[in-house]
Parts: C-alpha cells; sequence; structure tokens
C-alpha cells in the first residue's frame, strides 16, 4: 500500500519527465478551453443568474454541473494515479496542492471574499470569460473589475507573504492520501462515486427541467451525432460537468499542471502592465513571478479558448443573443473582490474546486467551503434577487 501513497514532488522529478513540444502543449491547453467553455455554455453557467439563484437555493444547475465536473476529474485522476508512467506525471502536476499559501487565516478570509465576490459578479474567473464569448452584457465590467482586483492584490502579496501566523497548514501532510497514508485512488474513486451520488440526490429533488423553467430555457434531448449534441442550446448538467471534468487530462499529462483561471488573469495584467512600467513589474517580489516559459502563461491561451469555446457552442445552438446580466458597477465590483480573494486563498473555483480538491487538497476543501460561506452571506445581506 505504502507504495502507492503520492507524496510531494521532488525538486528533480521534473528532469526525469518527458517534455511534450510547444505545440502539444498549446494544443493541450486549448483543448481543456474548449472543453471548459462549451461544457459552461451547455451547462446554462455563462448565465449570471444561475449562480446567484444557487446562493438563494432556488438552482442547483451550479451544483450539479461543478459536482459532476468534480466527480469526473477525481474518477480520471484515481486511474491515472495507477498507470506508471502517468502516476508521476500527475505527481508532479499535483505540486500545485503542496506549492500553495499555507497561513490559515488567510485561506479563510481570502476565500469567504471571493465567495462574496462570486455572488456580486454572477461567476467565478473562468465563468466570466465564457460569458464573454456568450454575450453576457456584464462580462467586460467583470473582467476589467478581475484584472484591477488582480493588480491590487499584487501590491498587498508581499505583506500578505511576510504574515506569520501561529496557525499554518503542513504541507507534508496536506492532503488526505498523505496524512492518512491511504492510496491516493481509494480516496479518488470514493469521491467520484459520492459526488455522483449527490448529483443524483439533487436531480431526484431538484429536476433540471424545473431549475431551467425560471431562466425561460428548455433542455433537449437530440443526441445524434456530436454536431446532434452541439445544436442543443442546454445539456443535461452532468453531461456539461463530465465534459468539464475531461480538461484535466491533457492538462495533466502534458502540461504537467492542473486547471485554474485566476492566474491567466493575473499574467495578462502583468504582460501589459510591463510595456509600461518595466523596471517595477520585474523587480516587484510578487508580479515578477509572472515572467517565465510555458509554465507561467498557459493560462492565457486557455482563457482565450474558453471564451472562444462558449462563443461556438451558443453559435451552433442557434442561440447567440444578447444575455442580460447585472448592473456594471455590481459586476465590476464582484470581479474585483473575487479576483483578491481568489489570490488571497490560493485560487478560484475551478484551481481549489476542481483541481484542489480532487487531488485531495485539505486546504482547498477549506477554500471552498469558504467560498460557499461568502456567497451564502452576501445572498443574505446583498440580495440580487
Amino acid at each position: 500500500m505504502q507504495q502507492l501513497i503520492l507524496p510531494p514532488p521532488t525538486p528533480n522529478l521534473a528532469k526525469k519527465l518527458k517534455q511534450y513540444s510547444l505545440t502539444a502543449k498549446l494544443a493541450a491547453v486549448i483543448y481543456a478551453g474548449f472543453a471548459f467553455g462549451i461544457g459552461l455554455s451547455k451547462g446554462y453557467l455563462f448565465n449570471p443568474h444561475t449562480f446567484i439563484a444557487q446562493f438563494h437555493f432556488k438552482s442547483f444547475l451550479f451544483m450539479k454541473v461543478f459536482l459532476s465536473a468534480m466527480g469526473t476529474a477525481a474518477f480520471v485522476k484515481g486511474v491515472i494515479s495507477l498507470i506508471p508512467g502517468a502516476r508521476e506525471r500527475f505527481r508532479y502536476a499535483r505540486g500545485y496542492c503542496f506549492d500553495l499559501p499555507n497561513q490559515k487565516p488567510l485561506v479563510y478570509v481570502g476565500s469567504f471574499i471571493f465567495g462574496i465576490g462570486v455572488y456580486l459578479a454572477g461567476s467565478c474567473p473562468g465563468a466570466t470569460v465564457s460569458q464573454l464569448g456568450s454575450r453576457v452584457s456584464g462580462a467586460i465590467p467583470a473582467i476589467l473589475g478581475s484584472l484591477a482586483g488582480s493588480f491590487v492584490v499584487g501590491l498587498f502579496k508581499p505583506s500578505f507573504n511576510n504574515y506569520k501566523p501561529k496557525q499554518v497548514f503542513d504541507m507534508k501532510t496536506n492532503t488526505l492520501d498523505v496524512k492518512f497514508h491511504i492510496p491516493f485512488h481509494y480516496f479518488a474513486f470514493a469521491m467520484s462515486t459520492l459526488m455522483f451520488f449527490m448529483v443524483f440526490l439533487f436531480e431526484f429533488f431538484f429536476p433540471t427541467i424545473k431549475d431551467l423553467h425560471q431562466f425561460d430555457a428548455t433542455i433537449s434531448m437530440d443526441y445524434h451525432g456530436i454536431w446532434g449534441m452541439l445544436k442543443n442550446e442546454v445539456w443535461p448538467p452532468w453531461i456539461a460537468g463530465i465534459l468539464i471534468g475531461t480538461a484535466e487530462i491533457p492538462v495533466i499529462l502534458i502540461a504537467l499542471d492542473e486547471m485554474g483561471s485566476a492566474t491567466g488573469l493575473n499574467v495578462f495584467v502583468v504582460r501589459i502592465l510591463d510595456k509600461i512600467w518595466p523596471e517595477y513589474f520585474k523587480k516587484h517580489p510578487y508580479f515578477s513571478g509572472a515572467f517565465g516559459g510555458f509554465e507561467k502563461y498557459w493560462q492565457v491561451p486557455y482563457l482565450f479558448a474558453v471564451a472562444v469555446g462558449a462563443f461556438l457552442s451558443r453559435v451552433t445552438s442557434d442561440s447567440f443573443f444578447p444575455v442580460q446580466g447585472l448592473h456594471p458597477l455590481i459586476v465590476f465590483i464582484g470581479g474585483f473582490i473575487s479576483l483578491f480573494g481568489a489570490k488571497m486563498c490560493g485560487g478560484c473555483a475551478s484551481g481549489n474546486g476542481l483541481s484542489g480538491i480532487t487531488s485531495l487538497s485539505i486546504r482547498s476543501m477549506i477554500a471552498i467551503g469558504g467560498m460557499f460561506a461568502g456567497g451564502l452571506f452576501a445572498a443574505f445581506f446583498f440580495p440580487l434577487i
């Protein structure tokens, strides 16, 4: 049993792994972006009101898609962890879970702030980009708010790093399998089963047809080939979630990383501002981390692919019409707060949920709990519906 434990990667592990060409890596992350963008669109999560309604318990589309994506990702990782060669690539990619912030107070506060921002923006960073490709009216202000939040958190981040709290996450035991010395795939397959069982329960008690009725949308069951699937405006949420979950496969095996969106926005900000004030940004202890090779900037083409995937999904289903979002000022504030909180706690919903939780990161589990707590807090005190 012990040999199947996945410990943190060693510094020389990368030298032992095969490195794919830049073309192959770009193809991997572009596929991941398409899968994420199409999945969000077909799961109807491009609509900001689905996020808001979730926090009011009036719709469960978000939970069904989110849990299906996590269940798929957990199953995929469980399989990969059993395959010789692929196992070491996952072990390296999962180093993401060990490198994230370990200050407990920052994770608690940051994830709570992130949840408030998600509610106000009606999206998380990755979903905001899909809204751009889906013609949601509030997408641009939300993205601008996220970019501003990324810049401001960068100014404060060195202070966060210098903070020495008494409570920290022990990086040597930050994942369930390492902490309890149980093979990763045992946890992964159990988590996958639990996630899909929860989706079944949500669907049983809160049918998708009723969820969509409040948004004046309908679900089609025409699955005659790939083109027939694409022509459907909305898919059952578990199918959309499964597609999103498969995005982890090429990112792990080829790009040697895990899913996320917040970092891509940060890199975008730094690349632009570096042209204006290069002597500052290349020396800044936080912003300078955005400079480097593929591992630093792959989320940028990934996010472009998310927008294009959402756009293609809406066009092929003859539903590429404007979608009324929230007030521009509210979504700008929401985008700002969500990105600020995400960088404080070490990841967005996809980074902490799709990647972190399914890699058994204890810190990510707490962060997602904080996100929902923040969203519920905002829904109670600042109701938008």
